[in-house]
């Protein structure tokens, strides 16, 4: 006898977070972020839009080094959603996800500082533009394409490597937008080592040695707690 699927409401999903949620479970404390902030399909319709709350989900599980919680957690300082903004913060949360092998994050710590070799004032004040913007630029793309990332034969299913990592395991939402951040780091490296003069190309190499040994470092030191 095969017994049906009993598929949850929005509402009831958002109940069942909730509970593990405030019972300290990380992945849960993430999730339910997503409810508050509507990230989720149908959550209009089950808590109504509080990024305050959101926030302080997400500072917990970013705080327990949930990965994918401190590339948002960034984005909340970055835009100033249930927060004041600030920049400074951000692309501290932004580097922390990174170096813990975010691709999103490496990306957005990549793009911070290429825009700035750019003359793009944005980070003004945080990043100091010089001739070593677009090669830290460089470094953080490349750890994006080298650091591990658990590839499915089924997107919806986590791999058996991904599982024995002991790390959060991706939602198939955020395995989807974490394998085209990849290809995007993929393509960031090209372009950006196109136009390095051969001097540039060997400073280049320096400053991605340094870049995945501080990430290797922060990794081993900040451990996914669930």
């Amino acid at each position: 006898m095969v017994v049906a699927k009993i598929e949850l409401t929005p509402k009831q999903k958002y109940a069942n977070l909730k509970g593990k949620a405030e019972a300290g479970d990380t992945q849960s404390e993430y999730e339910i972020a997503h409810y508050l902030s509507h990230r989720v399909v149908g959550a209009n319709g089950a808590v109504e839009l509080n990024y305050f709350d959101a926030f302080e989900y997400m500072k917990k599980a970013s705080l327990k080094n949930h990965r994918l919680a401190q590339f948002f957690l960034a984005g909340y300082y970055e835009k100033g959603q249930g927060v004041e903004k600030d920049l400074q913060t951000s692309l501290n949360w932004f580097r922390k996800s990174a170096s813990l092998g975010c691709q999103r994050a490496i990306t957005a710590i990549g793009t911070a500082y290429l825009i700035t070799s750019y003359g793009d004032t944005k980070y003004a004040g945080i990043i100091v533009k010089d001739e070593t913007c677009k090669l830290t630029a460089y470094a953080w793309f490349k750890y994006g394409v080298t650091c591990n990332f658990y590839k499915r034969t089924d997107f919806t299913l986590p791999a058996e490597d991904e599982l024995k990592a002991g790390g959060e395991v991706a939602t198939t939402n955020d395995y989807i937008q974490e394998s085209s951040a990849l290809d995007t780091n993929r393509s960031k490296v090209s372009a950006v080592a196109g136009s390095f003069t051969k001097a540039e190309n060997e400073a280049a190499k320096e400053i991605t040695v340094a870049v995945s040994q501080e990430a290797i470092e922060f990794l081993a030191k900040n451990k996914y707690k669930p």
